[in-house]
C-alpha cells in the first residue's frame, strides 16, 4: 500500500452510525427475548434469564463508563497535540507541497537544497569552536616586558 492509499484510507474511515447501532441493538433484544420462547419457561429458567439480563445491563452500563472515561482522556491528547499551530504548520506545509508539485524547475534544485540544509543542520549540531593560542603557536608574552619595550 502506497502513502497515498493509507492517507485515503485514514481519512475516510467508516464507523457505525446511530441507525446501525440503534438496528444492531434491537437485533441482540430480539435474540435475548426469543430464548424463553426456545426453553420451556419454569422458575429456575426465568432466575436464570433474570440474572443473566441483570448482568448484561451491569456489564453494558461499566462498558459505557469506561469508554467514556476513555474519551476524556483522548480529548485531553487530541487537544494538546491539534491545536491551532499544528494545523497552521499542515496547511502551510501542504501549501508548500503544492508549490513544489507545480514547480519542475523547482524539483531539479532539490538535490542541492537538500545538501545545503544538511550542511546547516550539521553546522549547527558541531559548531566551530575557534583554535587556542596554544594550538596556534603564540607564547605568552614576558611579565617583565613594557610597552616601551616594545616600540623602543
Amino acid at each position: 500500500m502506497n502513502n497515498d492509499e493509507f492517507y485515503d484510507e485514514l481519512t475516510n474511515q467508516q464507523y457505525l452510525n446511530a441507525r446501525q447501532l440503534t438496528l444492531l441493538c434491537l437485533g441482540v433484544l430480539a435474540l435475548i427475548q426469543t430464548i424463553p420462547f426456545i426453553f420451556e419457561p419454569t422458575p429456575w429458567t426465568e432466575w436464570v434469564l433474570l440474572g443473566y439480563t441483570a448482568g448484561v445491563s451491569t456489564c453494558a452500563i461499566v462498558g459505557a463508563i469506561l469508554v467514556q472515561h476513555n474519551a476524556d482522556k483522548i480529548t485531553v491528547l487530541y487537544k494538546q497535540a491539534f491545536n491551532a499551530d499544528f494545523y497552521r504548520t499542515i496547511n502551510s506545509l501542504n501549501d508548500f507541497r503544492k508549490e513544489l508539485e507545480s514547480d519542475p524547475e523547482f524539483l531539479s534544485t532539490l538535490p542541492e537544497l537538500f545538501g545545503l540544509l544538511k550542511s546547516y543542520s550539521h553546522a549547527q549540531a558541531n559548531p566551530v569552536q575557534p583554535p587556542t593560542i596554544e594550538e596556534l603557536g603564540i607564547t605568552e608574552p614576558d611579565p617583565n616586558h613594557t610597552e616601551e619595550d616594545l616600540f623602543s
